[in-house]
């Protein structure tokens, strides 16, 4: 599968502080791409980046094979749903979803009208076009925004932690929409967050990302069950893996629990073992 995305080497540092370091990455066209890191990890930069709203310093961002580095954020193919709503408060829904067609992609009223009330009637929130953000709940307003921007229709939707602030229950309930509809529009979507849970959910792919570097890229199962560092084994999980040191003899790796055999490639002298829980080497 080709890629729609791809991010090559990029580099961005804020004064002394290295926010995104050489990272290169592909998201296939279709693909659910999750950027999962904890706070100052350099996760919302990235889409940032992605986006237009930041410069990078080195590298290249290609979207459907088009350098988009030269380009401003309302020439790139994408559309972005933000941690808060965003919203016009003075526009109706209907008017928040088509205001972005009219005046982005320049369709006529009529064209925006009736592409709005599809999405909307897709989205299961046709009742909410006639109402203002005030007169909405978190999640209905959530879901206006996601609407909005699936309306344009881009090669890529940005997602930046989308689900932070909404109560627990309607958290679960509007991740498992967002999921469905990703998957039923076949949108490319790279969707950051520091919620472990949001990224199991979501994720065709995870990204693990720790102080602006890439740490280890995966299937949900691949990170969870195969982490490829320390720090992934120790991040991912609830509770996270149990680490602890082991030293090469004799074919195999001494710890405190005995003696455990090597695979053949293994060549680390003092590796870190997990547990999660059966038994495997790290």
């Amino acid at each position: 599968m080709s890629a729609e995305v791809s991010l090559r080497h990029l580099s961005k540092r804020f004064g002394d502080v290295t926010a995104i370091g050489d990272i290169h990455l592909d998201v296939a066209a279709g693909e659910s791409l999750v950027v999962l890191g904890p706070s100052g990890s350099g996760k919302s930069t990235l889409l940032r980046i992605v986006a237009g709203l930041d410069s990078l310093d080195t590298g290249e961002v290609v979207i459907g094979g088009t350098p988009q580095q030269d380009l401003p954020p309302h020439r790139r193919d994408v559309a972005i749903v933000f941690q808060h709503f965003a919203l016009y408060p003075h526009l109706s829904a209907l008017e928040n979803i088509t205001l972005g067609l009219r005046h982005g992609l320049r369709l006529t009223r009529e064209e925006a009208r009736a592409r709005a009330i599809d999405l909307a009637r897709r989205m299961g929130i046709g009742e909410l076009l006639s109402r203002k953000p005030r007169q909405m709940s978190g999640g209905q307003r959530q879901r206006v925004a996601l609407a909005r921007a699936l309306a344009r229709n881009a090669r890529v939707v940005l997602l930046d932690e989308p689900l932070s602030g909404l109560d627990a229950q309607l958290h679960v309930a509007l991740r498992q929409e967002i999921a469905d509809l990703m998957r039923a529009t076949g949108a490319t979507s790279i969707h950051v967050t520091h919620d472990q849970s949001d990224a199991m959910a979501l994720a065709d792919r995870i990204a693990v990302i720790r102080a602006g570097r890439i740490e280890q890229i995966g299937t949900p199962e691949e990170i969870y069950h195969d982490p490829a560092t320390s720090f992934v084994a120790g991040f991912i999980g609830s509770p996270p893996m149990n680490l602890f040191d082991g030293e090469r003899r004799d074919g195999g790796y001494r710890t405190v629990f005995g003696v455990i055999a090597s695979p053949p490639a293994f060549a680390s002298e003092r590796p870190q073992i997990t547990e999660r829980p059966a038994s495997s080497i790290r």
